[in-house]
């Protein structure tokens, strides 16, 4: 089965679509110098929650999201 994947460097953006539901679906990878790209399972609503997290209509639980954030960083150490 062959499922589109959508790649993110972007840390904060990562924590936030891990926090709104969205799958991780592999370990970052740090290949691409020293960004970590973080990849995520194509779906029809990751575009939308994309342009609310840079537009700033994106709403989740903070504590939840910093967690994250500490959680995504250490996987790239």
């Amino acid at each position: 089965m062959n499922t589109s994947r959508k790649e993110i460097s972007d840390l904060a953006l990562a924590a936030y679509l891990c926090v709104s539901g969205h799958k991780l679906t592999a370990t970052p990878n740090t290949s691409h110098g020293n960004r970590a790209i973080f990849v995520f399972e194509e779906t029809p609503k990751i575009e939308t929650d994309i342009l609310g997290f840079y537009n700033r209509h994106g709403k989740v639980e903070p504590l939840a999201f910093a967690e994250m954030q500490r959680h995504l960083k250490g996987l790239t150490h």
